[in-house]
């Protein structure tokens, strides 16, 4: 994150502090509201966070030199990946065809290798021929689900509490046809379906939806496949997350996908638009 997003972010949080002092100010008797309604207030508590914000941006950019990650898929049927940049290093683990990894944009330590990012934290490193630079995801590779479900065929899993709020649903099914439904538990929320899908091409869907919660706990069914399915659930109001996967967009600009899809938030200017 760059200063600029990091300020965006604050200004984002400021108007949401606006409108949560406005919401206090109306459970606090008159005469001891008049500082919280005071427009100089609102402007020091905004000024306070971005000089914090601009301070502590400072001092991560002078702690950390960490490389940018880029998510890759690889593209043989199976990859060793090794201890160090070459054949002569020990085989650290094993990865196949699909899979993702998380590896380092930086100038390789040796022609031909790729540093990747392990779960463990200890790194490994893969040849360049055997992964290929994945597709731009709708969200940011770096954000982690609030949750992931993953199961086989027609179940009903267990229970997860959703707090209130906006998320996208991001799924993979081995099949052509998937139904995703929630059922509340508890809470002011209607049982809805997420996913309700049919494709004639292929085996394999890849889908994303919208889910809003007022604050629920929810226990998920699947329905009409029999093969192997996952799902992540994200929070699309993460201001972080929001921040590093914005985009703008000027005349010309393509957005394409497959199936049904939520893309990643766009920027539109003041402008007459034709989507096409």
């Amino acid at each position: 994150m760059n200063l600029y997003q990091e300020i965006y972010r604050i200004a984002l949080l400021c108007n949401y502090v606006y409108k949560y002092i406005e919401h206090l100010t109306k459970y606090i008797p008159e005469r001891k509201s008049i500082v919280l309604k005071s427009k100089y207030f609102k402007l020091l508590v905004c000024f306070s966070l971005i000089v914090s914000a601009v301070f502590s941006f400072g001092v991560m950019a002078a702690q950390t030199n960490e490389p940018k990650l880029i998510e890759y898929i690889v593209i043989a049927e199976t990859a060793n990946l090794r201890g160090g940049p070459g054949t002569s290093f020990e085989r650290v683990g094993t990865v196949s065809q699909g899979d993702s990894l998380l590896i380092y944009e930086e100038t390789p330590e040796a022609n031909g290798w790729l540093r990747v990012k392990q779960p463990d934290g200890e790194d490994a490193y893969i040849a360049d021929y055997l992964v290929e630079k994945a597709p731009q995801r709708f969200f940011p590779v770096s954000q982690e689900p609030l949750f992931e479900v993953e199961g086989r065929g027609s179940t009903i899993t267990d229970v997860y509490e959703i707090p209130q709020g906006a998320y996208r649903i991001d799924a993979v099914i081995q099949d052509n046809s998937f139904i995703l439904s929630y059922i509340v538990i508890e809470g002011d929320c209607r049982d809805d379906t997420i996913f309700n899908e049919l494709s004639s091409r292929g085996n394999r869907l890849t889908i994303s939806g919208l889910l809003v919660s007022k604050g629920c706990s929810v226990i998920f069914e699947t329905d009409n496949t029999n093969s192997s399915w996952e799902f992540a659930v994200r929070d699309l109001l993460d201001a972080d997350a929001f921040v590093d996967s914005l985009i703008s967009i000027d005349d010309g600009s393509v957005i394409s996908g497959s199936a049904r899809s939520l893309t990643i938030p766009i920027l539109l200017g003041s402008s007459l638009f034709a989507i096409c």
